[in-house]
């Protein structure tokens, strides 16, 4: 098995909703630090990742966008063809943990 783990802040607030059978899947991404590039900027990689049943209700009340995340979970790699006929491959991370390191900034002062 294959495990990834990821530190980074969330993008947006999670999307919850609900499959035909019934099962909820919440889904937003996370920006991770991949260091400075060639002209000393600040380089973020972005994963989507994809929760889960009662993670997934857990995730949507938690997380805020800018809080900084724990993220474990398996990859998925999910490919499609878009209307111009090209396709696209994917890497995703099926949460399997996830906590909450620290509030962002703007959203610390809102509850």
């Amino acid at each position: 098995m294959i495990k990834l783990q990821l530190i980074g802040r969330a993008g947006s607030k999670p999307e919850l909703r609900t499959t035909k059978a019934g099962r909820p899947v919440a889904n937003f991404n996370v920006a991770v630090s991949a260091g400075k590039d060639a002209n000393g900027e600040y380089v973020s990689k972005w994963y989507p990742v994809t929760c889960w049943d009662g993670r997934a209700e857990l995730a949507v009340k938690l997380i805020e966008k800018g809080d900084l995340l724990l993220i474990e979970g398996s990859p998925e790699v999910s490919t499609w063809v878009d209307k111009k006929d090209e396709e696209h491959v994917e890497l995703m991370v099926h949460c399997k943990f996830l906590q909450l390191l620290a509030r962002s900034k703007k959203g610390s002062g809102s509850e």
